[in-house]
């Protein structure tokens, strides 16, 4: 239910983001000599990033291993535009796979399919009038040169779970190529979950920058970063900044309709996450460690509301999370079945409740919210959950 997502590269040292090169009209010698030949990733610790995304709650972590500039992050024998051959002169991916691994994290890569400063990698290469158009050969070539890359990826690096694309492939536009190269990858690696790509759903959606609800029989993933502006590289500005309670009720939402939360940190140039996110991350991973058996392991709910706030259902059991704290009652309705108990999760114990029909109120509760970010309250009932669910036109069915 809970990811942290990297976006780490060349650009980082612009402290402005990762599309700086398109903001500023950089060509590739100029982006090379004011990014790429400073870009030495000195303090770059992979270890402390798996072990902050473990202390935050996460199941796994994503990092990009190529962005819209090209520049990959791994060892490549495509283009000497890499990690490896200029900039911090060693291989970036291999140190942050070993990590995860050893954190317990699933492992997962993202490749951005266009790219700026390669040959093919765009419709117009280079900001240049040497090559202003891209050609239908530039085009075959780029398309080789990813589909070596992909090998590289997947084959160097051991057990990945995640391949994470962006952007669509250049001279691709009904997505033919990229579904022959994700079969590809596929075969490399069986078990690998990968997202909707170039009109090709693959495994799961995305929902950029924002919440929503999945597509019905559909896996999906909410991907967003901390800053309004919703820039993923790092930007000095950094700020304003969501904080940890609007972070953690995102994380619910997206549980609550049944998907993911892969939430962005943008590194240094040097390699530190800032840290204001670090204690955003540390601030999600307390109140997870409280009330995560309501988020982890959750199916899509019934939708049932309260006054104090929404809800999750974990098995057969129905999690209202109080964002809206009010004392001292706290109303919701929808549930059929008989309640056994109600359980304040941040303080262990019972809470007053009276059930009529499906309407149901907690009071006595404390003036003050129990937990600083949004105190949730375990609903058990006997036997199997039954709820009431109001559809988009307004009628009522039961969900069992």
């Amino acid at each position: 239910r809970f990811g942290m997502f990297v976006h780490w590269g060349a650009y980082a040292v612009s402290g402005r983001g990762e599309c700086v090169a398109l903001m500023h009209d950089l060509n590739s010698d100029a982006y090379d000599r004011k990014y790429v030949s400073r870009f030495k990733a000195r303090f770059y610790d992979p270890v402390k990033w798996a072990q902050l995304a473990r202390k935050a709650g996460c199941r796994y972590v994503v990092l990009t291993t190529k962005h819209y500039d090209g520049f990959c992050l791994f060892r490549t024998a495509t283009t000497d535009f890499n990690a490896c051959d200029r900039g911090p002169h060693r291989d970036l991916i291999a140190p942050y796979v070993r990590a995860c691994r050893a954190a317990g994290l699933k492992v997962g890569l993202y490749y951005n399919l266009r790219s700026l400063y390669l040959r093919g990698g765009v419709e117009k290469n280079d900001f240049s009038l040497r090559h202003q158009y891209t050609s239908s050969a530039d085009h075959r070539f780029y398309h080789h040169l990813v589909r070596q890359q992909l090998v590289e990826l997947f084959t160097n690096y051991g057990h990945i779970d995640v391949l994470w694309y962006d952007q669509e492939l250049p001279g691709d536009p009904h997505g033919y190529v990229i579904k022959s190269m994700t079969a590809m990858v596929r075969k490399l690696q069986p078990h690998i979950l990968v997202n909707e790509c170039n009109s090709n759903p693959n495994d799961f959606d995305l929902a950029k920058c924002m919440v929503r609800s999945g597509k019905p029989g559909r896996e999906w993933e909410a991907c967003i970063p901390f800053a309004p502006m919703s820039w993923w590289g790092y930007h000095r500005a950094d700020g304003p900044l969501k904080s940890v309670s609007q972070l953690c009720f995102l994380l619910q939402q997206s549980a609550m309709l049944g998907g993911n939360l892969l939430l962005n940190v943008g590194p240094t140039a040097n390699g530190r996450i800032p840290a204001s996110q670090t204690n955003r991350m540390l601030g999600i991973g307390r109140w997870l460690e409280v009330n995560g058996e309501s988020i982890y392991g959750s199916r899509i709910g019934p939708g049932i509301y309260a006054t104090c706030g929404t809800s999750t259902v974990v098995g057969e059991r129905l999690y209202i999370h109080a964002f809206r704290y009010e004392a001292p009652e706290c109303i919701f309705r929808g549930v059929l079945s008989p309640i056994k108990r109600i359980v304040c999760l941040a303080t262990e114990k019972l809470v007053h409740f009276e059930q009529k029909g499906d309407i149901v109120r907690m009071y006595g509760l404390s003036l003050k919210s129990p937990d600083p970010v949004a105190a949730v309250y375990r609903v058990e009932v006997s036997g199997k959950l039954r709820t009431l669910v109001e559809t988009p036109h307004g009628n009522v069915s039961i969900a069992l």
